[in-house]
């Protein structure tokens, strides 16, 4: 019967840490959640980034949608680690030596979309040049779609084209394609 009763409070005791420590942990998550949100930072861990080049790396950040104005916006940034005095240009077209070929973004039903804005580092539009320097000081980029209705709720892949030249002259000129597949769009 000792046992009985014994066995029964540790129970009650194991489980009431069991459910506080776990309490405490959903809390923390959520507090870092939040912190992280109030830096424009989402998680979004199945998003997949294809830069353009190895030495300059692309991170997503976040892709916000205007309900009201049913467009969406992509975020990233820039970063170099190698190649010194770069200057970098965001394009929405580029030539392959065949074909002409345009940014986009395609959701998850298929349907393709055609950026009406961009912005890049401090310059709005298309075809700005801003200078990347070696080191972690990100570039911050962005890119607007628009008649995207609410009701799609991810983006398979965005597209656009780069092109990063060494403001000094010489060979390391490099151009082509970046994507970002996988995006869950949050909603405002």
């Amino acid at each position: 019967m000792k046992k009985g009763i014994f066995t029964i409070l540790m129970l009650s005791v194991l489980t009431k840490f069991s459910a506080q420590t776990c309490d405490e942990l959903k809390l923390e998550n959520q507090q870092l959640k939040d912190k992280l949100q109030q830096y424009g930072i989402t998680l979004n861990s199945n998003t997949i980034v294809n830069s353009f080049s190895n030495d300059i790396k692309i991170n997503f950040i976040k892709c916000v949608g205007d309900k009201k104005q049913q467009t969406v916006t992509v975020f990233f940034n820039f970063t170099n680690n190698t190649l010194p005095n770069q200057s970098l240009t965001l394009m929405d077209n580029f030539f392959d030596g065949r074909n002409a070929l345009y940014a986009g973004a395609l959701d998850e039903i298929g349907n393709g979309y055609k950026p009406i804005k961009a912005k890049f580092g401090p310059n709005d539009g298309f075809f700005s040049s801003t200078t990347l320097s070696t080191g972690n000081a990100p570039i911050m980029a962005s890119i607007t779609f628009a008649n995207i209705l609410p009701d799609i709720k991810k983006l398979s892949a965005v597209n656009f084209f780069v092109k990063s030249q060494n403001l000094l002259g010489g060979d390391n000129r490099i151009e082509g394609l970046a994507e970002i597949k996988n995006i869950i769009i949050d909603w405002k």
